[in-house]
């Protein structure tokens, strides 16, 4: 297999400002990444969103410990990481009908701007064709336009067209608005009307589409003229009209020529004689269409609210939300058990854990749980092998009945995309209720994937962590801590008591450089099983206690920590004790017998105050209900 993957050595690099006869340059045989001059390969996934497609990165741009000279398939959201690019739920849908489709020309649009790394993926379009604008444009070729088609005529014309989507980033879409904007609008294309699927059988709820200004040339028989090679196209033009070979040439070549070099005058005129000639058409289904700026994350299921209030004003588009998602495929999973991912909001109190915000229907279907249980559903089956348990609440204003909203820590938990389904069981966790009660505050949760423990604690009622995850349960090494696994089969979640130890720089530079692979292998890594990357905190744990945990069969499997408090609480007693009694003794000469009893109550209730407070503030990362008005949070990265 030839491992360069340069334009030039994969024959992508035409120059259309040189050779504007070549137009619409040369486009691809398969997705890939553009990457500056290279085009990685580009694999789909099927039944997975676009950020967990595999990218082939070259040597030395996989990850640490990787042989070199190899090259490593990593999830198209990493390698969009290792290039320092924004991740795909950022980027935008965007239909390259004519030259976007050639990555050398987009290299080109880009010279000036941001970094041309963008993905680019084959799909299947219906109702659309790439037709041909009514303008010339500076280079000297006539550029193509989208062109409806009537997908009633004949089951020919109901084929869909093979086209890419290229996936820009807001500046790059920016860019290429700038590059377009003189003979273009951006429009969006609900996929009620123009269904759009990629190669991996996903249907995207929207795309985005240059549709020309200038209408678009019309064939002799006043249907819209299909795209075909330039300099065909041009030779066909000048056939038909003796005006148009007075002014630009007999041939293809002296047309393009003499359109780049005689200005935006004559240019103009070429324009002119396709309207007199009756030669200029209108697409009033593309027309009538509205802009948005609608990026892929937001698109189903959690965009349609957002997107229907954009382009409310159109009254000529029937934009229901409930259709704007494409019904073409015969394997839609309608189960009532599985829920559609959307992101969850910013301006909720998440009590310190990870949540999931249900609709009250699922909320009382799953018995009102305080926690549940999520599981990822793939292709009809459900993934029994990574699960994360979260805090559930109900969301009144709720999108639909079968869509929860998840923070990142719960779908980066189970390597679910949003837009994927999940499924879902309730929970129940004993626990004790009294710190709440005397004003600790609720628990602060930091939810870990679980990593075999390492040969110096295995077969030891121990656990390792990081620095900063014990940081922020607000241990010290060697401190007590609550772990909560996966519940049984009655629904209880299991907890345990253990100690939490600082995993030592060695241990953790050692496993990092061992694990990798999928589910199969002994450490299995979730960028490559999850798609995953960076992961959740790891916590090392014994055979012993993941089994006590409910974690049998579990690979990359997580449990939620938090601070054993009444282990903190006798800590902190134990801390202030010898304080008390050198001042209680201290002070006995100095007060009557009868004001010794009430200086030691006065005491031990000052004791108990300064230790609340103490543990409240290192337990809890609360700031108050007012700091979250005014400043929100994020659920993202």
């Amino acid at each position: 297999m030839d491992d360069d993957r340069s334009l030039a050595a994969l024959g992508l690099d035409a120059n259309l400002g040189k050779a504007p006869w070549t137009y619409p340059g040369v486009a691809p045989e398969e997705s890939g990444l553009l990457a500056g001059e290279e085009y990685l390969r580009l694999s789909p996934v099927a039944g997975r969103r676009l950020g967990q497609w595999q990218v082939e990165l070259p040597c030395g741009r996989g990850r640490r410990g990787e042989a070199q000279g190899a090259r490593t398939w990593v999830p198209l959201n990493y390698a969009l990481l290792w290039y320092n690019q924004a991740p795909v739920g950022h980027r935008y849908p965007a239909l390259a009908v004519g030259s976007n489709a050639s990555p050398g020309q987009l290299v080109r649009k880009y010279e000036h701007g941001p970094m041309p790394v963008l993905p680019m993926t084959r799909a299947k379009v219906w109702g659309l064709a790439a037709g041909v604008s009514a303008h010339i444009s500076a280079a000297g070729y006539v550029p193509a336009t989208p062109i409806v088609v009537d997908n009633e005529q004949s089951d020919e014309e109901n084929k869909p067209s093979d086209m890419f989507v290229c996936w820009p980033s807001v500046s790059q879409l920016k860019a290429l608005d700038e590059t377009e904007r003189r003979n273009y609008r951006r429009l969006f294309l609900p996929a009620e009307h123009f269904p759009v699927e990629l190669c991996s059988g996903e249907q995207l709820g929207g795309c985005y589409a240059y549709v020309s200004d200038r209408g678009c040339l019309l064939a002799e028989d006043k249907t819209p003229l299909r795209l075909i090679g330039q300099h065909e196209l041009l030779a066909s033009l000048l056939g038909r009209s003796e005006e148009l070979r007075t002014i630009f040439g007999r041939t293809p070549r002296t047309m393009a020529r003499r359109a780049a070099e005689g200005g935006d005058d004559l240019r103009e005129r070429g324009r002119q004689v396709f309207e007199q000639e009756g030669w200029v058409g209108t697409q009033p289904e593309l027309e009538s269409m509205q802009s948005a700026n609608l990026r892929y994350d937001q698109l189903p299921p959690e965009g349609w609210v957002r997107c229907q209030r954009e382009l409310e004003s159109v009254q000529s588009v029937d934009l229901r939300c409930d259709r704007l998602s494409p019904e073409r495929s015969t394997e839609q999973d309608t189960s009532p058990d599985r829920y559609r991912v959307a992101s969850s909001p910013d301006d909720f109190d998440r009590h310190g854990q990870a949540n999931v915000r249900l609709p009250p229907a699922a909320f009382a279907k799953l018995g009102s749980p305080e926690l549940v249980v999520v599981r990822r559903r793939l292709r009809g089956s459900t993934d029994q092998k990574t699960a994360v348990l979260a805090r559930a609440e109900v969301v009144p204003q709720a999108a639909g009945d079968q869509t929860v909203e998840a923070d990142q820590i719960v779908r980066d938990a189970v390597g679910v995309e949003i837009g994927e389904d999940v499924v879902l069981a309730s929970a129940r966790l004993r626990r004790c209720r009294w710190p709440e009660r005397v004003g600790l505050g609720e628990p602060n949760y930091v939810t870990c994937r679980v990593q075999p423990a390492d040969l110096t604690t295995m077969e030891a009622e121990v656990c390792l962590l990081d620095s900063l995850t014990l940081e922020l349960l607000g241990l010290q090494s060697g401190d007590q801590a609550v772990v909560e696994g996966l519940p049984e089969p009655g629904g209880e979640v299991p907890q345990i008591r253990i100690k939490a130890f600082r995993v030592s720089e060695e241990v953790q530079q050692r496993r990092e450089s061992l694990h990798g692979g999928d589910q199969t292998g002994r450490f299995p890594s979730s960028r490559d099983a999850l798609g995953v990357f960076p992961d959740l905190p790891w916590v090392f744990l014994d055979r012993s206690t993941r089994v006590s945990l409910g974690l049998v069969g579990q690979t990359l499997g997580t449990v939620r920590m938090r601070a054993s408090r009444r282990y903190q609480f006798a800590k902190e007693l134990r801390e202030l004790l010898l304080l008390i009694g050198l001042a209680f003794f201290g002070l006995v000469a100095l007060v009557k017998n009868c004001w010794r009893w009430v200086l030691l109550g006065g005491l031990v209730a000052l004791v108990i105050v300064v230790v609340t407070v103490r543990m409240r503030g290192r337990l809890t990362h609360t700031l108050g209900g007012d700091h979250r008005k005014r400043t929100g949070s994020s659920s993202g990265r």
